[in-house]
């Protein structure tokens, strides 16, 4: 892949992430309500998938020892 490519493909992908933060930042507390969750859920939720993710790179970690 040349540079120019990869500079284009991370600046989109910038550009994407930015419309989703705003969007959120803007519609977020609808979206909560629409689904029904609270702030405290959404917390938990993402505190259990960062476990998750955690135990799984000390997995490999062992794994490759």
């Amino acid at each position: 892949m040349k540079h120019s490519s990869q500079i284009r493909n991370a600046i989109a992908g910038d550009l994407i992430a930015l419309l989703i933060l705003a969007l959120f930042m803007v519609f977020g507390r609808k979206v909560l309500e629409f689904m029904h969750l609270s702030e405290t859920s959404l917390s938990i939720a993402g505190g259990i998938i960062l476990f998750m993710i955690a135990i799984r790179m000390v997995d490999q970690y062992l794994v490759q020892r």
